[in-house]
């Protein structure tokens, strides 16, 4: 669990800069406490969305290749 703790403290929200990317799927982080639910997008498509917050997509890709193997 030490590695996904890592992976998971590692990803950082970031500002939009436009970038946009077509080769990868969509990633997406929902948060949720028992007062709200964040939907955090992946910065890989930045240009495509205007309506979330972005999380650093090479983080996001980290966390989510390290829970994979959690998850089986």
């Amino acid at each position: 669990w030490a590695a996904l703790e890592d992976a998971l403290r590692a990803i950082r929200v970031v500002a939009n800069d436009g970038r946009c990317g077509a080769d990868k799927p969509a990633l997406v982080l929902t948060i949720e406490t028992r007062h709200d639910t964040i939907e955090y997008a992946d910065s890989f498509y930045a240009c495509q969305i205007d309506d979330r917050p972005l999380v650093d997509s090479e983080a996001l890709d980290h966390a989510f290749e390290v829970v994979g193997p959690l998850a089986r």
